[in-house]
Order: structure tokens, then sequence, then C-alpha cells
């Protein structure tokens, strides 16, 4: 009688083991939900939003810089530190915000040591214009806070 009892513990052991198995087997090859296939959309507003504090560090310190408050180790620190903000900046990729962005992204905005700008005013205030314009045709808005002026 022990060897049955043997026999009938060593069976279940083998049957439950071939059901967990089995049904491991199938959640690993059940196809995960479309959802999680795909990347989640990133929002023009979400985008937009994140360009705020970048793009209001480049424009302050630029102020700052121009009215003498800010030397040119200062700004070009603070400069770089906006372009990492934009860099991090989520952007759903082939829109008009991503072209805006990446263009906005692709000029050097650091001045040289004697402080000359490699981007015109003019340039760089189109190339924000330009986001700001792909944000309001994607449904949204751009903001830059200002700390000077009236």
């Amino acid at each position: 009688m022990a060897i049955r009892s043997g026999t009938f513990i060593t069976s279940a052991i083998i049957a439950v083991a071939a059901f967990g198995l089995a049904g491991c087997a199938g959640f690993l090859s059940s196809k995960p939900d479309a959802e999680a296939e795909a990347p989640a959309q990133i929002e023009a507003a979400e985008t937009c939003a994140a360009l705020t504090d970048p793009l209001s560090s480049e424009h302050n310190s630029t102020t700052e810089f121009e009215s003498g408050q800010l030397d040119i180790t200062a700004y070009s620190a603070a400069l770089s530190d906006a372009e990492k903000g934009l860099q991090a900046v989520p952007v759903e990729p082939d829109t008009e915000l991503s072209e805006a962005v990446s263009a906005l992204l692709s000029y050097e905005k650091i001045p040289s040591a004697d402080g000359s700008a490699p981007i015109t005013l003019n340039d760089y205030a189109n190339l924000i214009s330009d986001v700001g314009l792909a944000c309001e045709n994607a449904g949204s808005s751009l903001t830059i806070r200002s700390n000077t002026g009236g």
C-alpha cells in the first residue's frame, strides 16, 4: 500500500506540474493587448506644456545677458541647461510639432567667448514662432514666462 500511496502522490505531483507548465506555456504564448504593443501617443498638450520651462529659461537668460545681469559664463551655463531640458521634452514623432522642435534644437544658441551669438535674435524668434504655431495647429498652446518687462 505504501507503494500505491507513493505512486499516487508522484502522479499527482506530475499532473499538477504538467497543468502548471501548460498554463505557463499558454500564458507565455498569449499575445499582449494591442495597447501594450504600441507605444503611448504623446499628446501635443503634453509637449507644449513641457516646453514652457526650458524656453522660459532661454528667454529670461537671454534678456538678463543682454541687460548685463548675466556674464557670458552664467549665460552659457543657463542656455546649456535649457538645451538639456528641451532635449528631454517628449515629442510625438513625424508631426509638425516634432519638426518645429527639431529645428529649434538644431541651432546652436550658446554664444562664443566674445559674446557673439551664433543665431540671430530674429532667427530664434522665428523658430519659437514655428513651435508656437505647431502647438496651436495641434490644438494646444505654447507659454513662455518672462521674469522681466512690463
